[in-house]
């Protein structure tokens, strides 16, 4: 057989393995923490018998718009977050802020209005093991309210985390892919 056939055979079959995974169901717009985004301070008054109100949110120097969307915030040379953004401002639906440092996921935020109200859950030290240790945060005050122990389970595609409280319990779903390097 001519060598030249076999070798060239599979390496025509490479671009498809190499792009043949699955693609990100969201785009994800990459920006730069202190080069690309500001704090615009808006005051409201809607009513003039009390104080305006103070909002913050964040702005994008480019276009000058508010963040809307799923952005990768690049923090430092090896570090960065995830985080989805509604009129410059985190979401209030299901929002899974993830923090890399060095290719490695180091911390989690998990916020969700609808899931928790004023709290949220934080796991500082995110570790593969099957128990960490996380807390639920005021998001006014970022206050520890309580602190939980979470049990990590694999189903499939899925990881399923089971937030262990005395007030609070519940479980978390989530993609496989989040949690790299572990499962």
């Amino acid at each position: 057989m001519n060598y030249r056939l076999f070798f060239t055979i599979p390496l025509l079959f490479v671009p498809f393995l190499s792009f043949g995974q699955d693609p990100p169901k969201e785009d994800t717009l990459v920006i730069h923490l202190d080069a690309e985004i500001y704090t615009k301070t808006a005051f409201i008054d809607d009513n003039p018998r009390t104080k305006p109100s103070v909002f913050e949110y964040l702005v994008d120097k480019r276009n000058d718009k508010p963040l809307t969307g799923l952005y990768k915030v690049i923090t430092g040379l090896n570090s960065f977050y995830y985080c989805r953004y509604k009129n410059g401002v985190e979401t209030l639906e299901l929002n899974y802020i993830e923090y890399h440092q060095d290719g490695k996921l180091v911390r989690m935020d998990i916020k969700s209005h609808l899931l928790l109200g004023s709290k949220y859950l934080s796991v500082p030290n995110y570790s593969c093991d099957k128990k960490i240790k996380g807390f639920y945060k005021s998001v006014i005050s970022d206050a520890i309210v309580e602190e939980v122990v979470i049990k990590q389970k694999v189903k499939e595609d899925t990881v399923y985390w089971i937030v262990k409280s005395k007030r609070y319990p519940y479980k978390i779903p989530f993609e496989k892919h989040r949690l790299k390097g572990c499962f």
